[in-house]
């Protein structure tokens, strides 16, 4: 009987320890990104279809990661999508970058990809980025390709 115990005190302690590292584990990778205004500039995109982006989703520059979008809200006047993303302060953005929705593959997770202009002129907290493209439906490609070979008739 003592046996028993001591083992499963033992179990308790070893799901004890297992939970700390997987709680400290959610909190470091969640935090790998600046989000805090000190350590990052906010700009609002507008869209006209986000698709399935999401809050979190990564905002890049040639591929490498420099901020996260932080929400996502519809104007209610212009009907469009407003998307608040934090920036790294290390990276400049002319005012007259372009901005866009990407797949990370075929049917794989979205994120904004942008593209930075030749302005001299820099976006700074509060800007707002309206030369975008929006989220592109693959249901709607899919479509279109299929009744334009429908159309034309296929071989």
């Amino acid at each position: 009987m003592v046996y028993f115990r001591q083992w499963a005190m033992g179990v308790d302690v070893i799901v004890f320890v297992g939970v700390l590292v997987l709680l400290a584990t959610v909190l470091i990778v969640r935090d790998v990104t600046p989000t805090a205004t000190d350590q990052a500039y906010r700009v609002i995109v507008h869209f006209q279809q986000v698709g399935d982006l999401k809050s979190h989703a990564a905002v890049t520059v040639a591929g490498v990661e420099i901020g996260r979008v932080e929400r996502i809200r519809l104007d209610t006047t212009t009907y469009s999508a407003l998307v608040e993303v934090s920036v790294r302060q290390d990276v400049p953005l002319s005012e007259d970058t372009f901005a866009r929705i990407v797949s990370t593959g075929f049917m794989g997770e979205q994120y904004i990809a942008l593209d930075p202009g030749g302005s001299d002129m820099l976006l700074k907290e509060g800007s707002e980025i309206t030369l975008t493209q929006g989220a592109i439906s693959v249901e709607e490609l899919l479509g279109q390709f299929i009744f334009n070979q429908v159309g034309k008739g296929l071989p």
